[in-house]
């Protein structure tokens, strides 16, 4: 029980502090997950198709999206210290959050009326331009700003940078749509879409390594910044040659698997070279602390010695003090006991430990 109310109270800190870097946006957010918690049944509940799918699933589609989308751009917004594009960004963001998905319901409840479709279509596609023209800014922005850990930062650049690709190859209002493509861009624009969601994440989870150095942690970042990028690529590439999703060719398989393994062995040539870099750094660190250990052994030991040799010239001092306060007597010729000669056989020092330093 007490992880469910620590949870409940994490989720409600977040609520209260996205609402105060930004009240529409994440006003926007809640929207949005209210359309998608709607949508998803109707999926089921409605039989209406269009193009061989439920009528809802573009809906939810959307409004799923907008929904990760606007709590992403509110946590960019924690990370941007009340910057001036976040907050007008988010401002069209939020708007166009509200609008594009509703205008996808609408459509399905107007779908048999296909004037009123068209209009609607042509609003969506001006929402998305909006869309795309916001979030552009907000990753020069991201650019130019402190984002706190370096790993997560360029994670997050990299990640919008190619959430920008998502938007510009969306099926229906992007790039394809003017182009006429003929195949399924449907997994390259999801794919590319959430790329901003993916990266930051890869970005977490590295900077949490204590065994990678940061310069290693941003190589890994960039590595899977470059493997996305080469799936969505050829994911695109097998949509503009009139593919199905589902159908590749061999060509898209082995482009795929050329990308996969690449991003395999970059990874794992960066991680041994960490391993390199961290052995030897623990080599360097083991023979520094040997040589200070030695270091503290001979200042010990000759320490030990120059009190030793202390103790010996005392002790001769005091014999021949005391001799002389005796007063010597004619004939007699006293022997003056050396110091040493009081300490026990195994307290002696060796002829060794008497010689100077």
């Amino acid at each position: 029980m007490s992880g469910t109310y620590s949870a409940a109270a994490s989720c409600r800190d977040a609520l209260q502090r996205g609402y105060r870097l930004h009240p529409l946006l994440a006003a926007a957010t809640g929207a949005t997950a209210a359309g998608m918690a709607l949508t998803f049944p109707l999926q089921a509940i409605d039989p209406l198709q269009i193009a061989g799918e439920p009528a809802w699933a573009a809906p939810f589609s959307l409004f799923a999206s907008m929904t990760l989308f606007c709590a992403t751009v509110l946590w960019f917004g924690d990370r941007m210290e009340g910057s001036l594009v976040f907050a007008r960004a988010g401002l069209a963001v939020a708007v166009v959050a509200i609008v594009e998905p509703w205008l996808s319901a609408l459509r399905v409840v107007l779908e048999p009326r296909p004037n009123l479709s068209t209009q609607l279509a042509a609003l969506m596609a001006v929402a998305h331009l909006a869309l795309f023209i916001a979030s552009a800014a907000l990753t020069v922005d991201l650019f130019r700003r402190n984002l706190g850990h370096p790993t997560i930062a360029w994670a997050v650049r990299l990640g919008m940078a190619l959430t920008l690709l998502g938007l510009a190859m969306d099926p229906a209002r992007g790039l394809p749509a003017l182009a006429g493509g003929g195949g399924d861009w449907g997994p390259a624009h999801l794919v590319a879409l959430h790329g901003v969601q993916v990266l930051p994440i890869a970005g977490w989870l590295l900077s949490r390594r204590r065994d990678l150095r940061v310069p290693h942690q941003i190589t890994l970042v960039a590595v899977v910044a470059v493997s996305y990028a080469g799936v969505m690529l050829v994911l695109g590439w097998q949509a503009m040659r009139g593919q199905a999703a589902l159908s590749p060719d061999p060509l898209t398989v082995a482009a795929l698997v050329v990308v996969v393994a690449g991003g395999a062995s970059s990874t794992a040539s960066v991680l041994a070279h960490a391993r390199e870099v961290q052995h030897l750094a623990h080599e360097a660190r083991t023979a520094s602390q040997r040589r200070m250990a030695l270091a503290a052994q001979a200042a010990m030991a000759r320490a030990h010695r120059a009190a030793l040799q202390q103790r010996v010239t005392q002790g001769l001092l005091k014999q021949v003090h005391s001799v002389k306060d005796r007063g010597a007597m004619p004939g007699v010729t006293q022997r003056i006991r050396h110091p040493i000669e009081r300490l026990a056989l195994d307290e002696r020092p060796t002829e060794i430990e008497l010689l100077p330093v």
